[in-house]
């Protein structure tokens, strides 16, 4: 089922014609629970993965020490559902991106200094050269331990569902713009009722591209080591509209509203996890931040 944005209260570049330079298109992909297919775009469903390609694992430190974990499917989006990735061109040869993350809390220096979470790992591909697909990959291990922290199971596995790609507008968080714009921003805010932050600069849920919110902390640089600003290339979000973005729920969705949590899963306490890449070079290494 096609999902709907509900246009903007307002269109914000007439009253800031200076944002249109900060336009980016951010790829909401609107999942829903349902079954899918290895030859299908989705969050927590089946991959098109290679039989004879191991499965990759988490070999980074666990609570319980037992070993390495069975990362668990995040993410698996075909280049013909989303043609365009924000930013970047799909690399050569590729057609299909898969994410899996390791269903454990870990820190990673190399990655980010401060971020606690799921670790990623992407991972691109020419479908056509899939030609025996692994039907039953490994059972995962959750390693948290239950006395002292919720069970991880319960935060990072996804609720298998099928997604419904659709492109929209955004602009920047107040916090990556001028200053002076910024202030102009805020006293318009006070005066004429739309919520910049909520309402008119960048969509909640799960996406591709766009720009990302500091809604949580101030905004911070997040560089490449070759020095390039980083953007991000994907959100992964606990709620598809909790928190304030009420208006950008689809008009598909309306009236009932229950089902703000599809993949049931709670990253960054009940936030979401940005995967920043390179505009530079999609091989550069990713960096993470939550929210």
């Amino acid at each position: 089922m096609v999902r709907t944005t509900p246009p903007r209260p307002i269109t914000v570049t007439e009253v800031f014609p200076e944002l249109s330079a900060y336009k980016r298109t951010a790829i909401r992909l609107h999942p829903r629970p349902g079954a899918s297919s290895a030859d299908e775009s989705s969050m927590g469903g089946p991959l098109l993965w290679p039989a004879g390609e191991p499965w990759p694992h988490c070999t980074r430190d666990h609570e319980d020490e037992a070993g390495p974990v069975a990362l668990l499917p995040v993410l698996q989006v075909y280049a013909r559902d989303v043609p365009e990735l924000p930013g970047w061109d799909w690399p050569e040869g590729t057609d299909l991106l898969q994410v899996l993350w390791c269903p454990n809390d870990h820190r990673d220096p190399s990655i980010d200094p401060w971020y606690e979470g799921p670790i990623p790992t992407l991972f691109w591909r020419r479908s056509a050269d899939v030609q025996d697909v692994l039907h039953t990959p490994p059972a995962s291990r959750f390693a948290c331990d239950p006395e002292y922290y919720h069970p991880a199971d319960d935060w990072y596995t996804l609720t298998p569902c099928v997604i419904h790609p659709e492109a929209v507008a955004e602009y920047p968080d107040a916090g990556e713009v001028p200053k002076e714009l910024a202030l102009r921003i805020h006293e318009w805010e006070e005066f004429s009722g739309p919520e910049y932050q909520y309402e008119l600069s960048i969509s909640p849920g799960c996406k591709v591209g766009g720009w990302p919110t500091w809604h949580l902390t101030d905004f911070h640089a997040i560089d490449c080591p070759c020095g390039a600003r980083m953007q991000p290339l994907l959100t992964i979000a606990s709620s598809e509209w909790h928190g304030g973005g009420e208006s950008w729920i689809p008009v598909e969705d309306h009236p009932d509203t229950r089902d703000s949590d599809p993949l049931g899963i709670d990253v960054g306490r009940y936030g979401q996890m940005r995967v920043f890449a390179c505009p530079t070079s999609l091989d550069h290494p990713i960096r993470l931040d939550t929210q």
